[in-house]
């Protein structure tokens, strides 16, 4: 039995060699797997590096610059040229110059120019809510579907996989019809 297994497997073998679909299919293969690893980025989000800058009298508003640069893609730089720099490196990203004094603090944002009016809107209200100048008391409410402990965060380059892996089979299935 095993013997006759062998032998079939071989005949199937010599039969896949024959022709070039074996060869379209391992193409398709190393070359989804080429996109997936290396092409396609795992995160593709568009926040933007802000960079924060403390001008305030005497550096009062230090504890807040801090609290800024805490946050995700932001950093704090030393002079206005060295945020003039950082933001010419990088077109997606934002300065904020913090003026004034602890009592009454103040920010100047640095934009590139290319910034639609809602942009800078939203920009100044979610410092005015920062600062604590808008009263924002709405609760906002989330429904969640499923089990949100087991809820993975997949990378953008993993979620491409399944178009990847119905792409070869229709590949295929084109080549095929042309003949």
């Amino acid at each position: 039995m095993p013997k006759r297994l062998l032998a079939l497997i071989s005949k199937d073998a010599r039969l896949i060699t024959r022709n070039w679909f074996l060869f379209i299919t391992l193409f398709v293969a190393v070359l989804c797997i080429v996109l997936v690893n290396f092409v396609i980025p795992e995160d593709v989000s568009l926040e933007p590096t802000v960079y924060v800058l403390d001008e305030s009298n005497g550096k009062s508003l230090n504890a807040i610059a801090a609290d800024l640069s805490s946050r995700d893609n932001s950093q704090i730089v030393k002079s206005r040229d060295e945020l003039e720099k950082s933001m010419l490196e990088s077109a997606n990203s934002i300065g904020m110059i913090l003026i004034g004094t602890l009592e009454k603090p103040n920010v100047e944002f640095v934009l590139h120019g290319f910034e639609n009016d809602k942009t800078k809107e939203i920009l100044a209200l979610e410092m005015d809510a920062y600062f604590g100048k808008l009263d924002i008391e709405t609760e906002i409410e989330k429904a969640y579907t499923g089990d949100i402990e087991r809820r993975i965060n997949v990378p953008f380059n993993h979620s491409m996989l399944p178009l990847f892996l119905l792409m070869e089979p229709v590949m295929l299935g084109l080549f095929l019809l042309q003949l």
